[in-house]
């Protein structure tokens, strides 16, 4: 049985496929249990006593894990290369991470980080004589990336081990993707089949 129900005061579409639905009960419940599930929202302030392991001075273990992971890509507009980071050596480093707590601390971005290139590339078996046969990259500044990965690195360490996030996320977490998402709805599936059991499924999207 397939049933869609969309529900106007809180913007959202719930498309509820419930195997073995015998009366609409089941249907309503579905729906109050929906809108009970609210995750409480990531606070903006992370200064606090608890969140101290966020604002910690960067140590130059994370720039260099971050320098490591950083991919080979062309520069940007300060035409600065990867492989210019990744032949720094120790005492360059530091002097590389002293930087990177500088903006950390004063938040004052450098211009170039602020700017991008823009290159047409041609798609393949186009017209290259319309615009539309091209797509744009964008080519941001390999600093800024190794800047990013370390602050990425924190907060997303900082939401897992405090659980800010739900287990039910799956997209863009380490040791969480797509497919273990299915295969958790397919073990859950079939144990019902097994069992006799209603099994009801809740999609939700905005």
């Amino acid at each position: 049985m397939y049933r869609k129900i969309s529900i106007r005061p809180t913007c959202l579409s719930i498309t509820i496929a419930s195997f073995r639905i015998r009366n609409c009960r089941a249907i309503y419940l579905l729906i109050f249990f929906a809108l009970r599930i609210q995750h409480e929202p990531i606070p903006l302030d992370y200064n606090g006593v608890h969140n101290s392991n966020l604002n910690h001075p960067i140590q130059i273990q994370e720039t260099i894990k971050a320098i490591q992971t950083t991919r080979n890509s062309a520069p940007g507009a300060d035409n600065i290369p990867a492989a210019w980071f990744k032949r720094l050596n120790n005492q360059q480093v530091h002097t590389l991470t002293a930087s990177f707590q500088e903006i950390f601390i004063t938040t004052n971005i450098p211009q170039q980080w602020k700017h991008s290139l823009i290159i047409p590339i041609p798609k393949p078996s186009k017209d290259k004589t319309i615009i539309s046969s091209y797509r744009p990259i964008a080519l941001t500044s390999v600093g800024a990336k190794i800047f990013e990965r370390i602050l990425t690195k924190r907060i997303s360490t900082f939401l897992l081990t405090q659980k800010k996030i739900p287990p039910c996320v799956y997209g863009f977490l380490p040791l969480r993707d797509n497919q273990l998402a299915i295969y958790k709805i397919q073990s859950n599936i079939l144990e019902k089949l097994i069992n006799k059991r209603i099994f009801s499924l809740v999609l939700i999207w905005t």
